[in-house]
Parts: C-alpha cells; structure tokens; sequence
C-alpha cells in the first residue's frame, strides 16, 4: 500500500470511494470535493493498492484552522482553509468496505497526525 496527498486528478476515485462509504444524503458531492482539492489537497492522504492498479481504497482529509472545534461550516466552506492554521481538522475517514478492519485507516490517521505535526 501506498500513501501520498492528493491533486485534482484524483477527484474522480475519491468521490468514488466517498459514494461507497456514505449513503447518498450525508455523502459530500463531487463539486465539493473539488473545491476541497482547490484549496487544500495537501491535507488529502491516499492510500492506494499498488498490487491492484493503484486503486484508491481509502483516504483522510482535512482542513487546517485556528479554530479549536469542528464545526458543521467547516464541511460546507472549504475556503476556511488557514496553510498557517494551528489545527488539523479532520472532515472524514473513507476505506472501501473490502478494506476495512486491516488498519488502513490507522495507518492513514497516523500519517496525517505525523504530518500535521511536522506542519
């Protein structure tokens, strides 16, 4: 498995995997996501399964803030974005059902923890 950021050609298989780990009501759009990208795709981790075409099987995103909690705005307004920001936040944790319970997301979570202190 494979661990990296995200770039707009990644919108496709994101808003893939997030319509596989939501129901369509609380599952965020395509266009939503790529105003995410547009504004922080650097706080996007992929994890790919380079033994299966470097499928995306599951990803962590997040915006950074200086605002302590998370609050529903923050999901809507992807331009709340602060670079300098003393907060990771963290918007969601999809992994394709066919990959769930063999520490993916942990090792997502774990990655964007690392790189949120390192930031």
């Amino acid at each position: 498995m494979k661990i990296r950021t995200a770039t707009i050609n990644d919108l496709p298989q994101i808003a893939a995997v997030e319509s596989q780990c939501f129901p369509p009501a609380e599952a965020a759009t395509k266009e939503e996501f790529a105003d995410r990208l547009h504004h922080y795709a650097n706080h996007f981790w992929l994890m790919f399964d380079e033994q299966n075409n470097n499928k995306l099987v599951a990803f962590v995103d997040g915006f950074v803030t200086n605002e302590p909690d998370l609050t529903d705005e923050m999901y809507e307004n992807a331009a709340m974005h602060n670079e300098n920001g003393a907060w990771q936040m963290i918007f969601g944790v999809n992994t394709l059902p066919e990959h769930r319970r063999q520490g993916v997301a942990a090792a997502l979570l774990e990655r964007a923890i690392s790189d949120a202190r390192t930031q």
